[in-house]
């Protein structure tokens, strides 16, 4: 128990900030900032890091709300974030999915319904390849939706092409980033999903 209070402690001195937001905010400021970049992001690394940040955020306060104490960030590709419930670690590897979101020539956002699941930048394995994350997460502001799986699982489904994933180049100019891309619908019955907010 003292180490339960312990992490409440230094949690709460670490997110006094996010802890002023409400879960809804944080995705309204999301959606916002994607709207302004008006599609301009799906091949700009920093434009897609800045969100993948502020994704990140909005999946904090989630857990938070469901009893998760935050542990820490990882900046690299192994994990992004760790926590702990009911004395139990959880690790995740989170990705923000904006790139299937877009403007029309009306100013609207638009979805695709589309999801890609990176494997390799720049000659080396990235994403889903790459995580020691027991679970990937992608959240999609779009739709107000996160999707939860084991890695194991996820690699799994890819690795046997169980649903027929293109394969399809992506990311910055020279980057050779390549993802499994494939239907929202085709997939979601094999994900954990849930509203945000």
């Amino acid at each position: 128990m003292e180490n339960l209070e312990f992490f409440n402690s230094v949690d709460s001195m670490l997110c006094e900030t996010l802890s002023k937001k409400s879960l809804e905010e944080l995705q309204n400021e999301l959606i916002d900032t994607i709207s302004n970049k008006r599609g301009g992001f799906s091949n700009n690394f920093k434009t897609s890091l800045d969100f993948g940040e502020q994704g990140e955020l909005v999946f904090r306060k989630f857990l938070e709300n469901k009893g998760y104490i935050f542990l820490s960030d990882c900046k690299d590709i192994t994990s992004d974030q760790t926590y702990l419930k009911d004395g139990k670690e959880w690790i995740f590897e989170l990705k923000t999915d904006s790139r299937h979101m877009h403007l029309n020539e009306n100013g609207i956002l638009i979805d695709t319904g589309n999801v890609v699941f990176e494997y390799t930048s720049r000659g080396n394995p990235s994403g889903y390849m790459a995580t020691k994350a027991e679970f990937f997460v992608t959240y999609f502001p779009q739709i107000n939706e996160i999707w939860l799986i084991r890695t194991r699982k996820l690699k799994n489904i890819i690795n046997e092409n169980k649903y027929n994933f293109k394969d399809i180049l992506m990311g910055d100019k020279g980057s050779q980033t390549r993802g499994n891309l494939i239907s929202r619908d085709i997939i979601r019955n094999e994900f954990k999903v849930e509203s945000v907010c």
